[in-house]
C-alpha cells in the first residue's frame, strides 16, 4: 500500500493564548518569538495510523509538508517514527497562502509522487482549525474523501473506515485511492528512540519548488476565483454563572439535572 501523509508545522498549540496576536495586514496569526513551531498533533496521528496500516499490510509511506526549511524539523520526526520518505514544499513567503492553495499545491506533489492509495491528514490544523485542506486535496485529485476517521482497516483491496458522526460512529468501506482525514481519537502517536531521532536528524530532506510541481498560483487564480479570507480573530471567552437555589440536595440536584438537559449537557 503506498500512502502518502501531509504534515504541516504549526506553532506550539498549548502555548498560552496571550502568545498569540493577528496581524491584521496580513490576516496571519503571529506568535511571539518564545513559541516554538512543532508538528501539528493531528497529523502526527496520521502518521501513527499510516505506520500502523504498513505495520499490518505493507506498503510505503512518504510524508509532504508545504513549509519554510524549518519545517524539514516535522518530516524529520515522521521519518523517525517510521516514514519511509519526505518531501518538503518550499513555501513562497510572497503567497497568501490558504486551504485553497495550500490543497492545490499539496496535491500538485502528490500528482509529482506518483500512484497512491491512501493520502492521509490531519483532521484540521492546530493553528488555524478549519479543517478544509484534506478534504480539497480529495477535491482537486478527483478521489474519495472520508473526515473524521477515528479507525482503518484494510480489506480485500479497500479500506473500512470508521468515522465520528454527530451522534455516534459510521463505519464505511472506501474503494481505492482515497483521501481520509484522521481525528485524535484513532491513535497515540509513538514516540521514537533516541537513535531513530539521531539517524532522521541526520537526513537530507529534498525540497520542491512551485515551478517543479509544476504549480502556479497566478494561473490557478486566474482560472478560479479563490478563496478570500475576510478576517482572522481570537475569540474573547465569556463565562456565566447561574446558581440553582432549592430547599434540599435532592431538590438542587433534580432542578441542575433538568437545566443540563435543557441545555443538551446530559
Amino acid at each position: 500500500m503506498k500512502i502518502i501523509v501531509c504534515i504541516k508545522q504549526v506553532p506550539d498549540p498549548e502555548a498560552p493564548t496571550a502568545q498569540f496576536k493577528i496581524d491584521e495586514a496580513s490576516k496571519r496569526l503571529r506568535p511571539s518569538k518564545s513559541v516554538n513551531p512543532v508538528a501539528n498533533p493531528f497529523d502526527m496521528n496520521a502518521v501513527e495510523a499510516a505506520i500502523q496500516l504498513k505495520e499490518a499490510a505493507g506498503g510505503k509511506i512518504t510524508v509532504l509538508s508545504l513549509g519554510p526549511e524549518s519545517s524539514a524539523d516535522v518530516l524529520k520526526q515522521a521519518v523517525a517514527m517510521g516514514a519511509d520518505d519526505a518531501v518538503r514544499i518550499d513555501m513562497d513567503t510572497a503567497v497568501p497562502w490558504n486551504s485553497f492553495l495550500t490543497a492545490h499545491a499539496l496535491s500538485a506533489a502528490i500528482r509529482k509522487i506518483g500512484q497512491f492509495d491512501l493520502v492521509l491528514c490531519g483532521r484540521q490544523a492546530a493553528d488555524t482549525n478549519a479543517g478544509q485542506v484534506g478534504v480539497g486535496v480529495a477535491a482537486v485529485l478527483g478521489v474519495s474523501c472520508v473526515s473524521f476517521v477515528s479507525g482503518i482497516e484494510p480489506k480485500n483491496g479497500k479500506v473500512e473506515v470508521e468515522r465520528i458522526a454527530d451522534k455516534g460512529r459510521e463505519l464505511l468501506e472506501v474503494g481505492l485511492p482515497a483521501v481520509l482525514t484522521i481525528s485524535n481519537e484513532i491513535n497515540h502517536p509513538r514516540f521514537p528512540t533516541a537513535m531513530k531521532l539521531i539517524a532522521a536528524g541526520r537526513q537530507e530532506i529534498p525540497s520542491w519548488t512551485l515551478g517543479e510541481i509544476g504549480f502556479s498560483v497566478e494561473k490557478l487564480l486566474s482560472e478560479w476565483p479563490g478563496l478570500e479570507e475576510k478576517k482572522h480573530f481570537i475569540p474573547k471567552p465569556t463565562t456565566t454563572c447561574e446558581f440553582v437555589e432549592a430547599e434540599t440536595l435532592e431538590e438542587a440536584g433534580e432542578k441542575l439535572a433538568l437545566r443540563l438537559r435543557t441545555e443538551k449537557v446530559l
